[in-house]
Formats: C-alpha cells, structure tokens, sequence
C-alpha cells in the first residue's frame, strides 16, 4: 500500500510540473512593416518550447496587433506571414511569474521572395502602392558603380531631380528625408543623397507624412508634408561611409566639404563639414558638384499658382548673388535599450552674400500706372545653431511617449544702397542708405502620449507642442527724395530723413490635439478630437528721427505697444472605417476662433471672434498593390499677421508706409485633393494624376492707396482688408514608360491651374484671373554601361489678365531644350565625360528679360585605386559665358523684374575621396531587426 501511494505521489507531481509551468497568460504585440504601417490579417502562430505540436494560432486586427491568451508556456516561439513578406521567427525567454507578455517594440515584416516548387514568385516588385506611401525597390533599377541615392531617385517614376540636387516628387517639393524611419541629420534632404551610397539601399519610400499622432491614431487632416524615406539592406548594419571633397577654380573659387558617418547596428554617429564660395550647400552638394551657372528666366505668380509659375523646367537654382557658405553637423541616433530611441543632432551654418540687383516694375492704381526702376547693392550676413532631438519611449506594448525639443539662435544683418526712380502718376527719386541687425532665440518642444487599452481599437492620444520665438530688431535707414513735376520734370523739392526703428516681438505658439477612438466594429471606429492653437504676440516698436544734429528724437505717431492673441478651437466627431481595400473617415468639425488684442497708444481693443462649420472627409481605395486613389477635403483658420492689424503706420520706407487693420477677421480656407497612383511593374509602366482645388473665405488682401504727402506729390500707403471671391485649382500628371529593361524610357508630364485672386488699388476691386501650363516629354537613354542620356522638351504659358481698367494684363510664351549626359571610358567605366545644357526661347518679354541665352556646363572626371574611391574632376561652368538670374514677379496690381548677379563662367579643380566599408553581417542584421 506505501509503495502505491508513493507511486500515486510521483505520478501527480510528474502531471502537476508541466501545468504549473502553464499557468494563464496574455502574450501581445503589433506587426508593422518598413514603413511603419500597421499590417492587418497577418497569420501569426505561438508554439511551445517543450510541446510544439500544441500550436496556436491567430490573426492581427486592424492596427496590426495580435493576442495570445491561455495556459500558454514561459518559452516559446512566434512566427508571423503575411502574403508578400519574408516570415519571421521570434524564440521569447521570460520569468515563470509573468502572467502578461509583451513585445516591447513592434515585429517588422519586409517584403521578400515565396518559393514553391522551383517557381520563385517576388514579393517585392519595382512599385508598391500602400495608401500613403508609393514604394520603390531599389534592386530593380541598374545603377553604376559608386552611384549615389540621387542617381535613383532619377530613375523613379513621378520623380525630378534638378541639376542641383532638389527633388520634386508628383508635383511637391521634397525637403525632408529620414533613413529606416529616423531623421537623418535633421532630414536635411542632400545630406542624404548625395552621399548614401545606392548598395546599400534596399527601398526608396515617397510618404506622405500626417505626423507621429496621424501615424498613431489614422485621422489625418491638414495639408501633409510629403517626404522621402531610404531603408538600408540588412548588410548595411555596420562600418562607415565617409566622403571628403577639396577644390580650387578660378576667380578664386573654392570648395572644402567632409561627411562621415558610423554605423553599428542601431548606432548611428554622423558628421558633416562645408566651406566654399561657390554655392554648394551643406547636404554634400560638394561630393556630386553644384549644378554650375544656368539660365533662370523664369515667371512667378502670386498666391497660389507659383507652382506651375515659378520654374522653367531648366532645373535650374537661381541663387542670386555671391555667397561664401560654411557649415557643420553633428547626428546621433541609437537604441538606449529594447524601449528607449534617442536621436539628436546639432547644426551650424554660416553664410555672408552680396547681391547687385537691377528692377523694372510696374504697377497699376485707380489714377493711373506708376512705372520705375531700382538698382540696389546688399550685403547681408547669417549665423545661426540649431539643436534638437528625438526621444522615443515605449512605455509598453499599451503606451508610448514621443519627446522632441529643439533650441535655435540666428543672429544676421545687412547693409543696403538703393536708387530708386519713378515716373507715371508718381514722379519722384529715392536714394536709401541702410543697415539692419537682427537677433531671433527660439525655445520649443513636443510631446506625444498615447494609450491603448485592452480592447482591441479603443485608444487615446495627447500632442502637446509650445514654441517660444523672439525678435530684436532694429533698422537704421537715410532716404533722400527728390519730387519733380509729373508734366514738366523739373525739380520741386528734396527731402532728407534719417530714422531708427527698433522692434522687439515675442511670440508664444502653443498648440494642444486630443483624440480617442472607440471600436464599433473589426473595420470601424468612432473618433473624437479636439485641437486648440493659442498665439500669443507681444510687440514694441519705436521710431526716432534723426535731427541734423545727429541726436534722436522718438516719433510718437510711428511708435506703439501692441498686444494680441489668437486662439482657435477645434471640436470633430468622425466615422472611420477600413478594410483591406478601402478607408474613409467621415465627419464634422466645429471651429470657434477668438481674435484680442490691445494698444496702448491709440488705445485700440480688438476682440473677435468667429464660428465655421466644416466636414471631415477622406477615402483610399486601393486598387491592387501598385494602384490606388484617395480624395481628402481639410480646412484650416488663418490668422492676420502683426503687420496686418497694427493699428500704428510703419514708415520704414516713407515713401510706401504700411498701416495695420486692428478689424481684420480671420481668414478660412476649404481644399479638396484628389490623386491616383497606377503602376504595371511587369511593363514597366506608371501613371500619376493629381487635382487640387481651394476656396478661401475673408482672405486678407493688401489696399494700395494713393495719398498726398508734404510736397503735394503721392505716396503709395498700403492697407488691408478682409474680402471674398479668391480661389484656384490645379492638376499635375505623370506617365512614364520604360522598354528593353529599363534602358530606354519615355516622360510625359505637366500641370496646368487656375488662379483667381483679389486685391484692391484705391479701394477699387482688382481680380487677377492667373492661368499657368506647363508641359513636358523627356527621354532617358541608358543603353549598357556606358552612356546615360537625358534629353527634355517642355512649353510653359503663363498669363494673367486684371479688371482695373490701368492693369496691363500679361501673357508669356516659353519653349526649352534641355540635355543630360554621362559618357563612360576605358573597360573599368573610371573615365566619365559629364555635361548638360539648357536653351530657353521666350516671348512675351520685354527689355532685359527678353534673352534666350544657351546654358552649358561641362566635366572630365577620373576614378582612381583599385576600388575607385579617389575621383579628380574638372569642371566648367557656363561654357558659353551666358547665364543670367532674370525673374518676373506678378503681383497682385503689377509685375516687377528683377536681376541680379549670380556666379557664371568659371573653372574648378577638385579631388573626391569616399570610403564605404560597411561589412554588416546579414543574419546577424535579419535577427536583430526580427527582435525588435
């Protein structure tokens, strides 16, 4: 009988240690992909250590999230597919006590290859359309060796890259760029490709960025800055990329730059240096050269068409003047432990110009038109440091805090002598002599919680950001005025008068975002928000004149203490709903918004305030992964500027003073986005479509008075006012064709707007109807390894027709020819022959915009040492000695244009040295990405 109780004893100990060990427990965490967007329906498996065959298995929901619960063991091993992705394996080790398990950091999935019985299927093709975000696979494009990222960013579809260095991409402006998720070097945009090397890139991602709470919650609303993300290959885990340039021309030019950057697994340490006179900005534009002299007559158009105005397709920068630039960076960026993401960085820049300007403007008034010309000669200098960081803490797998603080200074000034002379309904000279410093701290910081709770789909999140802006300010101008008779011309008076303004402004933006999310079902949930931004603005400003004595004497009429606020409320209800193909959010916003301030003398009291109701509006559909279609509608209140209310004139020129409108009401804007992305990677085809149109209520339009002064001549006095009737739209295409495996491609692009604005001369009501064309075809021709050909032809129209009878309305013709290569020798391809060119034809002009210089730069550059990293390149620019920095602005009563100096024909010599010994180890990089 012992014998079988002890028997019966081990047996139940033998059963009871194994259900000990699995005792009840909650296993949690979020599947993402590259581009941190949740991946919903992924199969995720949890199996035993010690009893594999015991298999669990389940599905993410909608925000990528999966659930374990049961009598699940302290070791075991997850497993996560989705179709198009690579499988990941994760073995978790945890303390027999815990009863909740959480992946701290969300399991990324990359896209990757399937093989079924010797048939490889690529679940990675060229183009990948994920709502919004348009991805590119960067080992589908064929690139030479020692290309950088701005060499594929030239092959990508919907994509523009100028001579240099700027990126257009489906019609926007890109100028921010991060790398796997992370600003790098604050995202300044060449800094990054120009000097990542293309083997190290596995992805190109075009993101149309909401922010961290958009990412987070999925309401996405405002205008989102569309931006460029570069994910490394896994090998690129660790070593270090470094380039140096150095070079010398003629005319004294030359050029010092450095970039290195140390990478070790999540550790990133950067540096970059720049000193030159030629114009090459920090970003490494000195390790692929600045684009060189260019022809840069161009139109631009007021508020809101410049986007189809403001270039000539010559891809040109039309920096104006001489600049001697130095700068330094400093980025950091690392994982402090399986919660905490740190990234900092630091960024000096130096820059002193002198630009020689010539103008001819025109403008109309109720009286008449008033023509003249101005020659100017300004100095100016910058220095400014700037600070900030990124921290990023995974409280758990439930909640998330998201710290960015940034610090800056500028301190700057110039030096200005003008001649200016006027004849028409005004007939007078000026002469002005004047110096400026300005200084402007700014203090700031944002700051990110958010909260998930059990329930799958209920959550909450709180942004709060403040900045605080300050301006110490203080102009010292001589003018001389000589007025003469309009008919005869014969001098009447002259007039000497010497003032000092000082102005002191702070500024405090502050601005709160609530939002939580309650499921109403697997694919929909009710949202509610709540958004509040407060400004505050306190100003000073005294003027003194000048007596011939030289002492100062304060001007009371010209000097005040104002203070004002602008505060403006946001309450939203929203239906979301998203399944696999379609999302749409669906709403109403109430929008109160306060407008106070005070003077003290005149004693003034503004106290306003409005009410708008808006929808809330979004839907993508997404056809496949490499087609989709999304329309957004957003509003926004705008608040009149300081100078726009001041209730004092602000006569620093005295012959244009600027007198505020303390009635002003704010300002409210409706847009509308519509865009379709198509893409056929087998034919090696694209198609983008994109639409925009805008409405604003109470826009805030200047009122150009014509008044008497002293001398019985006119002044020109600017007012404001509130005023309806302004709107526009515009769209933008791309469509590309690529044959024979990507060696041969065709472009078709353009855009074309419209633009109603209204502005007022005299009080009398002036509509500008601006229309603006824009159309291209390009070819790109790399046929073998060793010619790269890029030929372009554009036609730009660009017109505007006013209702003030004294308008001259505008129309302006332009053709241009525009050409791209690379020609490479000697077997290794080291021996690279670089040129491009552009010719412009215009009509429509008049005087000295009327030119059609041909542009063009030229190299012979030679890579030496066995792995090519030594490069010595010689470099013309402006062959030909006929490039010019010739503008026309259109304004709302008239049009100025403008000429200035700018670097043209000269010759550099320089030496490029890179270093690229990355020597990641890929499985080791693979796990390590998997445990995150």
């Amino acid at each position: 009988m012992m014998r079988l109780k002890l028997f019966l004893l081990f047996f139940a100990g033998c059963i009871a240690s194994p259900l000990a060990a699995q005792i009840q427990r909650e296993v949690t965490g979020i599947v993402r992909d590259t581009a941190n967007s949740n991946i919903i329906g992924a199969m995720v498996t949890l199996a035993p250590a010690t009893t594999p065959a015991d298999t669990l298995l389940t599905r993410t929901d909608q925000d990528g999230r999966f659930v374990f619960n049961g009598r699940i063991p302290s070791q075991f091993t997850l497993t996560v597919r989705s179709l198009g992705y690579t499988e990941v394996r994760i073995r978790s080790v945890n303390d027999e006590a815990a009863t909740r398990i959480v992946l701290a950091t969300p399991i990324i999935l990359r896209e990757g290859m399937v093989v079924l019985e010797q048939v490889v299927i690529n679940g990675a093709p060229p183009v990948v359309i994920k709502q919004d975000t348009v991805e590119y696979s960067a080992d589908a494009f064929k690139l030479k060796e020692n290309a950088v990222a701005e060499d594929l960013l030239k092959r990508l579809d919907g994509v523009e890259v100028d001579r240099n260095g700027n990126v257009t991409a489906q019609g926007k402006s890109i100028t921010r760029v991060r790398v796997n998720g992370r600003d790098f070097f604050g995202g300044d945009l060449k800094t990054a490709t120009k000097n990542l090397p293309v083997n190290v890139i596995d992805k190109i991602q075009l993101v149309d960025d909401y922010g961290d709470q958009a990412n987070f919650t999925g309401i996405k609303d405002g205008d989102p800055e569309t931006i460029i993300n570069i994910t490394t290959k896994p090998r690129a885990a660790d070593g270090i990329i470094a380039n140096a340039t150095v070079g010398g021309g003629t005319d004294r030019r030359y050029q010092l730059a450095g970039f290195a950057n140390r990478i070790n697994g999540e550790r990133n340490i950067g540096f970059t240096a720049n000193l030159n006179n030629n114009g090459a900005q920090i970003g490494g534009s000195g390790f692929g050269g600045r684009g060189g002299p260019s022809t840069v007559t161009r139109v631009s158009l007021s508020g809101g068409s410049g986007s189809f105005g403001a270039s000539d397709g010559s891809a040109a920068d039309g920096s104006a003047g001489i600049t001697t630039l130095s700068s330094i960076g400093l980025n950091y960026s690392n994982q402090w432990g399986p919660k905490l993401n740190v990234t900092g960085g630091y960024y000096f820049n130096s820059s002193d110009n002198n630009t020689v300007s010539n103008v001819l403007n025109q403008y109309a008034t109720a009286m008449g038109t008033v023509s003249g010309s101005s020659d100017a000669d300004i100095t100016t200098d910058s220095r400014s440091h700037n600070m900030n960081a990124r921290i990023v803490y995974t409280i758990g797998p439930k909640d998330m805090l998201i710290v960015s603080p940034s610090v800056g200074f500028t301190s700057g000034g110039n030096s200005l002598v003008r001649s200016s002379f006027q004849t028409g309904v005004i007939r007078q000279d000026q002469v002005t002599n004047g110096r400026n410093r300005i200084n402007t701290p700014s203090v700031g910081g944002n700051v990110l919680y958010t909260h998930r709770f059990r329930k799958a789909g209920r959550d909450y999140s709180l942004n709060v950001g403040a900045r605080s802006n300050g301006v110490n300010n203080e102009d010292d101008n001589t003018n001389r005025i000589r007025y003469y008779d309009p008919a005869t011309g014969t001098l009447e008076h002259d007039s000497l008068d010497h003032r000092i303004n000082k102005l002191d402004n702070m500024t405090l933006l502050t601005a709160v975002r609530f939002i939580y999310s309650e499921p109403l079902s697997q694919a929909s949930r009710l949202q509610f928000s709540y958004n509040m931004n407060y400004n505050h603005y306190d100003n000073s400003r005294v003027t003194n004149r000048a007596n011939p004595a030289g002492d100062l004497e304060r001007i009371d009429s010209l000097s005040n203490a104002f203070n004002y606020s602008f505060a403006s409320h946001q309450f939203g209800v929203n239906y979301a709903y998203k399944a696999s193909a379609d999302e749409l959010s669906l709403g109403v916003t109430a929008n109160p918004a306060q407008l106070s301030g005070n003077s003290a003398d005149p004693e003034i009291t503004i106290s306003r305030a409005n009410f708008f109701l808006a929808p809330i509006f979004r839907y993508t559909h997404t056809y496949s992964r490499t087609k989709n279609l999304q329309v957004t509608y957003t509003s926004r209140a705008g608040e009149p500027t300081f100078f726009q209310l001041q209730p004092v004139r602000d006569a620093s020129d005295p012959q244009r003073p600027v007198v505020g409108n303390p009635e002003l009401n704010s300002s409210f804007s409706h847009t509308v986005n519509a865009s379709y992305n198509a893409s056929n990677p087998q034919q090696h085809r694209s198609f983008f479509l994109r639409f925009q149109g805008s409405l604003t209520n109470d826009r805030i339009v200047p009122n150009v008075l014509l008044i008497p002064d002293a001398y019985g001549s006119f002044k020109r006095e600017v007012h404001y006012r509130n005023t309806d009737g302004t709107y526009a739209y515009n769209g933008t295409y791309s469509w590309q064709q690529a044959f024979a495996d990507r060696q041969y491609t065709i472009r078709l692009n353009g855009n074309a707007g419209y633009n109603r604005n209204v502005a007022f001369a005299d009080n009398v009501r002036n509509i500008a109807k601006e229309w603006g064309i824009w159309h291209g075809v390009g070819l790109q021709i790399n046929p073998g390894s060793w010619l790269e050909f890029t030929p372009t032809l554009a036609y730009r129209y660009s017109t505007v027709a006013y209702t003030l009878p004294t308008s001259t309305d505008i129309a302006i013709h332009t053709y241009s020819i525009d050409v791209d290569g690379n020609v490479f020798f000697l077997h290794n391809r080291s021996l690279i022959w670089r040129f491009n060119g552009v010719k412009n034809f215009n009509t429509g002009y008049s005087g000295a915009l009327n030119v059609n210089p041909l542009v063009v730069n030229s190299s012979i550059e030679k890579a030496f040492l066995s792995d090519r990293s030594a490069t010595l390149k010689f470099e013309v620019f402006d062959l030909f000695n006929q490039a010019n920095n010739i503008h026309r602005n259109i304004t709302d009563n008239g049009f100025a244009d403008i000429s200035t100096n700018r670097l043209t024909q000269y010759f550099m010599l320089s030496l490029t040295m890179r270093l690229n010994p990355l020597t990641g180890n890929t499985a080791a990089t693979a796990q390590r990405t998997n445990d995150r």
